[in-house]
């Protein structure tokens, strides 16, 4: 077999074991596959959109040696050699990204030595790798389930993404051995540490991994996250943390990382908001406790460098404005994300469901769904699961932090403190949302039932609103069809109060009612939500004045 050969590049391994290898050929496409060789070995995947070969791998850890890699093009007859790549590997000998086995002891070692606070579950099995996703249950038993809010963390559904398994870790430190405790009796938590423990090139899914949660998935290990923890428990919030790919990319310098900053995408693309500002509010904060802490969030120059690439690629028409709505805090909703995400060719807002896979949990039931993107982390894993540098700082942990205190938080137009997910639909999402219908529950097991029932229905239940006037006083008439066949479930009207009024009167279905103020200037008003049509009605009158 004839083989070719062309000149050698360079790069240097430091600190980091995972690599991208993009080749781009001059003449597009080719008919003969690419395959690597060398330190790793594997066959690289045409990509689409970007025009190009890539593929992961994991380099091996060789300490101060040298190593190379060539791309390799072959038939049957040629073998021709299109790029070498040598490396000189320097990172530390103790730095790896974690395993699924590492992350299988640590799983262990948690639940033996907190048990009973800690307890571990196998979701589902790959049978071919003998690996399994493993779901970490975090609270205090004394406290029934009922009495808690719940968070649903996941780190790593991008398996080269290692930083984020880093983080999760290091914020169930400070749930068992730190001030965090304490929660562990207002909270539920459900961690995932390593969502999918496929490598890229074991995984064709590769990664859009995170973008396989749709209603009619048929994967197997997605499903079993559904059933097992989305449908079972119901969270109030689901986080999904990732991290940015520049820690594994050997083509980016050191300077090129450290340009990468945080950013946070808040709500799903595929409702109209009513209730966005809760989410970008949580975000805000989440964003300002990090910031206190020294980390910065320039999520414009993230968007800068997607526009650019639209042009390049051509999905902008000459003379046409990329639609760049930014929010210089740091964060984006799910809308702006599905747009630029669409433009390269991921097709998001189109579906029913949401853009990535905790946006699955608000369609699925209503939780508040952030993903947050940090700065890669750098750990130095191999001397014990709870070792980290002495000045350890770590953006992702601050923000689960801040969630944790928000959670115990009222929000405004909440009739009770924790996160804001309760409230389900507005009449037509008229000016303000000034009637909403919110699920109702006396504890925390009754809402959330209440919750996800009303939410899994909104799309057959109307709310239409009629304001009259008669003199001063005023009458908001509210009519709530629901056209879907369901038991009476516990739920309420929020109304919004205009300054200067006071409720005179309320009445559900022709009978008096005693409704509930809440904070800020909002009235409540529970009853149960039936098939057919119910009618609520407020009657408001000026202050009088002295």
């Amino acid at each position: 077999m004839k083989t070719c050969k062309v000149q050698a590049k360079y790069v240097e391994a430091d600190y980091c074991s995972w690599t991208i290898v993009n080749f781009k050929p001059r003449s597009g496409k080719g008919e003969a596959p690419l395959c690597v060789r060398g330190d790793i070995q594997g066959r690289l995947a045409w990509d689409n959109v970007a025009g190009r070969y890539t593929g992961w791998f994991e380099l091996p850890a060789k300490g101060e040696e040298l190593g190379f890699y060539e791309i390799i093009s072959a038939t049957e007859s040629v073998e021709q050699v299109l790029q070498r790549v040598n490396i000189r590997y320097t990172f530390d000998k103790f730095y790896f990204p974690p395993r699924w086995e590492n992350i299988n002891d640590i799983n262990a070692y948690l639940a033996r030595r907190f048990a009973p606070l800690v307890r571990r579950e196998a979701l589902y099995r790959y049978p071919r790798y003998g690996r399994n996703i493993q779901l970490l249950t975090l609270t205090d038993p004394k406290v029934p389930v009922s009495k808690k809010q719940i968070i649903f963390l996941t780190g790593r559904i991008h398996n080269p993404e290692s930083g984020t398994t880093a983080s999760l870790f290091r914020f169930c430190q400070w749930l068992l051995e730190g001030e965090g405790r304490e929660y562990l009796r207002e909270y539920l938590f459900l961690i995932i540490p390593m969502v999918i423990p496929l490598t890229f090139e074991e995984d064709p899914r590769a990664h859009a991994v995170n973008r396989e949660w749709r209603d009619d998935t048929v994967e197997p290990d997605i499903l079993a996250i559904r059933e097992k923890v989305i449908d079972r428990y119901r969270p109030e919030a689901w986080i999904d943390c990732h991290t940015f790919n520049a820690e594994m990319d050997l083509a980016n310098k050191k300077e090129m990382r450290e340009k990468h900053s945080d950013y946070i995408v808040a709500h799903a693309p595929n409702e109209e908001g009513f209730d966005y500002e809760y989410s970008r509010d949580i975000a805000l904060r989440l964003i300002r406790a990090a910031e206190a802490q020294g980390f910065q969030h320039r999520n414009r120059a993230y968007f800068l460098g997607w526009e650019r690439s639209f042009r390049k690629g051509s999905f902008v028409q000459p003379g046409e404005k990329v639609r760049t709505r930014f929010d210089p805090a740091g964060v984006f909703s799910g809308q702006d994300y599905a747009f630029y995400a669409d433009r390269d060719g991921y097709g998001l807002s189109g579906r029913t469901w949401a853009a990535m896979a905790c946006d699955y949990g608000y369609d699925r039931c209503h939780a508040i769904n952030m993903c947050l993107e940090s700065k890669p982390l750098h750990v130095y894993w191999g001397q014990g699961p709870f070792h980290y540098p002495r000045r350890f700082s770590d953006s992702t942990v601050i923000k689960l932090q801040e969630l944790c205190r928000l959670g115990r938080e009222g929000f405004a137009g909440q009739y009770q403190p924790g996160f804001p997910c309760n409230l389900v639909l507005a009449d037509v999402y008229q000016e303000s949302a000034s009637v909403v219908l919110c699920a109702w529950g006396r504890d925390r097991e009754a809402l959330r039932q209440s919750r996800v029932t009303l939410w899994r229905r909104r799309r057959s239940i109307r709310i239409h609103r009629t304001l009259s006037s008669k003199g001063s006083i005023k009458t908001v008439q509210v009519q709530l069809y629901c056209v879907c066949s369901i038991k009476p479930v516990p739920g309420g009207l929020r109304f919004l109060v205009p300054a200067g009024h006071r409720v005179a009167g309320v009445k559900v279905d022709g009978r008096e009612c005693r409704p509930k103020m809440i904070r800020g200037d909002y009235l409540f008003v529970p009853f149960y939500v039936k098939q057919g049509k119910q009618e609520v009605s407020v009657v408001l009158k000026p202050f009088e004045r002295k």
